[in-house]
């Protein structure tokens, strides 16, 4: 009898941390998706701000105007989700929600005076971002959607140093060059492929103009290594996307600039 007893209260035991078991399980589920709802609404404020603010500074406003400035709005926005979701041990990239992503929408060329491109290609299209594209994965979706804003604002500052070519050009020279190693450091679990191929070979064909520009030439070489390993990678191709992951005159103009800069660098060590 006595044995009966200790095996009833045994098995009661069991049950109550089941139960308790249980409710946890339930209110860390019902946390973790009102956590991702909320990231959901600051991703999806984040691009509306982006999409907005490009479409103005691509029909010609200034840098110093309120499309700029909401861009980096949208800039903090996207960073303190991000950073917020890569704290999530169950947000973690696999190469399942990686690869191949794609959700870039538009493409707007900046305006660009004649002479930026008198020492090579330099990519000038600013993106917008279709949300009804972002992959499900929090991670995956706010580290594209914050690199591609990342890489909107190095590349109105570039262009800037292009266009100024005494008053403030170095301060956005610097800027731009900061702006377009983040962009890129942001994607640094992600493969060369879809949305992260495109932002990357920006980054890296523009930064090695950058530092071609300012004579920074070993870094010139290293960003132009780089750039060619991901396009004779095959990374440009569309594959069986609809769309390719840039336009065919941006890949001529990247090539050129690897062929051309590869040249320079060859004559250089002769």
């Amino acid at each position: 009898t006595t044995q009966n007893r200790t095996c009833t209260t045994s098995q009661s035991k069991i049950m109550i941390m089941g139960d308790h078991s249980n409710k946890d399980d339930q209110q860390h589920f019902r946390r973790k998706m009102a956590y991702d709802r909320k990231q959901q609404r600051l991703i999806r404020t984040g691009i509306a701000m982006n999409n907005k603010a490009i479409a103005g500074l691509s029909h010609g406003s200034s840098r110093q105007q309120a499309p700029y400035e909401s861009l980096k709005k949208a800039f903090h926005l996207m960073r303190r989700a991000a950073a917020k979701t890569g704290s999530l041990a169950s947000s973690l990239c696999d190469r399942a929600a990686c690869d191949g992503v794609n959700v870039c929408h538009d493409a707007f060329p900046l305006r660009c005076a004649k002479e930026s491109f008198r020492d090579g290609y330099v990519y000038n299209r600013l993106l917008s971002i279709g949300e009804e594209q972002l992959p499900s994965n929090p991670k995956v979706a706010g580290d594209l959607c914050l690199s591609i804003i990342v890489l909107n604002l190095a590349l109105i500052n570039h262009n800037e140093s292009l266009a100024n070519m005494k008053n403030n050009k170095n301060k956005y020279a610097s800027l731009a060059n900061n702006l377009y190693n983040h962009a890129i450091s942001v994607l640094g679990h992600m493969e060369n492929r879809g949305t992260a191929a495109l932002i990357r070979i920006a980054s890296l064909n523009n930064l090695t103009q950058l530092r071609y520009q300012v004579g920074n030439y070993s870094l010139a070489r290293e960003s132009l290594h780089h750039l060619a390993l991901i396009v004779s990678a095959g990374s440009l191709d569309s594959e069986q996307r609809k769309r390719p992951v840039i336009d065919e005159e941006a890949k001529k103009g990247m090539i050129m600039n690897i062929l051309s800069l590869s040249n320079q660098n060859v004559a250089a060590a002769a």
